[in-house]
């Protein structure tokens, strides 16, 4: 039987453990460093994510304004709606009476937020308190095992 340079035999073949353990050892390394890549690469598509949002609130606040200047809705004393559900549930058209004009289809989703899922767990799961600095703090329902950390 033929002996390979390690001791073993030229049938045997496969890795030893040890070899194993650094192949393991250098994808961990690997994946470690990717991490921080990885999370910024997140952040910056919610934060492409927000900035679409945000210009899509602006561009119905300034339809809004726009049709409260020419007259086609009531504006009221700033020429804009009172909340961003009007914009969504849509207000009377002036011009023509029984019409409604709509400006959003829906209210944008804030991608920061906690997933729907975890603020409606059993009704109320989560509550939004106010903490001194003005911010909201979201507090962990009893169903959970994990904590909710803080939103801002």
């Amino acid at each position: 039987m033929k002996v390979s340079g390690r001791g073993r035999s030229a049938t045997q073949r496969g890795l030893t453990l040890v070899e194993l353990l650094v192949v393991m050892a250098v994808l961990g390394i690997l994946a470690w460093a990717a991490t921080p890549m990885v999370e910024l690469s997140v952040q910056r598509q919610r934060e492409q994510e927000l900035k679409r949002a945000l210009w899509e609130i602006r561009d119905a606040l300034d339809a809004y304004h726009l049709a409260a200047q020419q007259g086609l809705v009531a504006g009221g004393a700033s020429g804009y709606p009172p909340s961003l559900e009007a914009l969504v549930q849509g207000v009377p058209d002036v011009k023509a009476p029984g019409q409604m004009r709509y400006f959003l289809r829906r209210i944008p989703s804030d991608p920061f937020a906690p997933p729907a899922h975890l603020r409606r767990c059993h009704g109320a799961c989560v509550r939004m308190t106010p903490r001194p600095t003005g911010r909201a703090q979201a507090l962990m329902c009893t169903t959970f095992t994990a904590a909710l950390t803080a939103w801002v």
